[in-house]
């Protein structure tokens, strides 16, 4: 993978990493930026950092695709990593990794799919010097976005893919989850950790009792027929949220799952899942390179955030 000790910037080119750790894991902040093309197609953990954010407003938009076998977007500093080796060989150990509090993922604007690779059993070959490589199976678990702090969706088109254990969801996040305007999010995960939105600044629909199962079609229209999203899920999973600048807030829409439809009402009031701070990202004003005021597109939002309009599509 792609590791640093300090901060980071990924502002163009194509990336794309197969790695046994963490895709890309940098301890400060990190930055995809100006086109940069990131695809993790195998990793433990995908992208990980103390800040992360992707996109800027003015700029050409990034995209970022994750698969990978625990948390999609980690929003973590690690300020302590140790290694308990089993014996003197060294041969195998337990990693335990500690990390700090007031961490945020900022989304201004791209394209950012992340899914947990618990689609379908893993499996790993592990080779012994002198001897035959040895096949073993494990099945993934992990959030699609688990901040250590707040989560900030501003613009952009976001697709997120949990867990299917109890355990584990599509978002997870300690403390704000806010949607900007202009920002398309679909999330689809497990119902046994529901952590909702703290603050919308546009329309979303929510639901934690629908029961999706693999090859199902996931279709949200308007009460004109008009759909304004699809997706076929690869797994099953029993909570959905969407959000798109073409909802409005009282009006109701059709979820159809498969040959089930359901009825929801968008709104702008905090979820009723999961708890949540207030509504001023921090680090507001400057942040990181490349906007017109420091941070991407940065005028008060998180780092790198906007508090108007987010250059959603």
């Amino acid at each position: 993978g792609v590791d640093g000790d300090g901060s980071a910037a990924i502002s163009g080119g194509t990336i794309t990493i197969n790695s046994s750790d963490d895709g890309v894991s940098v301890v400060n902040d990190l930055y995809i930026l100006n086109g940069a093309s990131v695809d993790v197609q195998t990793a433990y953990e995908g992208v990980e950092a103390g800040n992360i954010v992707i996109g800027a407003t003015d700029t050409a938009a990034p995209t970022v695709s994750v698969y990978t076998n625990d948390d999609g977007f980690n929003a973590a500093k690690k300020n302590q990593v140790t290694y308990v080796y089993a014996n003197e060989n060294e041969e195998s150990y337990t990693k335990t990794s500690y990390k700090t509090s007031d961490n945020s993922l900022t989304i201004n604007d791209g394209t950012v799919t992340v899914k947990i690779a618990d689609d379908k059993t893993q499996q790993v070959t592990l080779n012994n010097k002198g001897e035959d490589g040895q096949t073993y199976s494990f099945s993934a678990d992990g959030d699609g976005i688990d901040c250590n702090g707040s989560f900030y969706a501003y613009g952009g088109s976001i697709l997120v893919v949990g867990g299917t254990s109890g355990g584990n969801g599509a978002i997870d996040r300690d403390d704000n989850f806010i949607l900007g305007n202009g920002v398309t999010l679909f999330a689809i995960g497990s119902n046994g950790m529901v952590e909702g939105v703290t603050q919308a600044d546009q329309a979303y629909i929510e639901t934690s009792n629908v029961a999706v199962t693999s090859g199902n079609t996931v279709k949200i229209s308007s009460s004109d027929g008009t759909e304004l999203y699809s997706y076929t899920a690869g797994k099953s999973a029993g909570y959905i949220l969407f959000s798109s600048p073409s909802l409005i807030s009282g009006s109701s829409y059709t979820l159809t799952n498969g040959s089930t439809s359901t009825s929801l009402t968008a709104t702008t009031d905090a979820s009723a899942g999961g708890m949540g701070g207030g509504g001023t990202p921090p680090n507001g004003g400057t942040g990181g390179p490349g906007g017109s005021s420091g941070g991407p597109g940065g005028n008060s939002g998180g780092p790198g955030g906007n508090s108007s309009n987010f250059g959603g599509h």
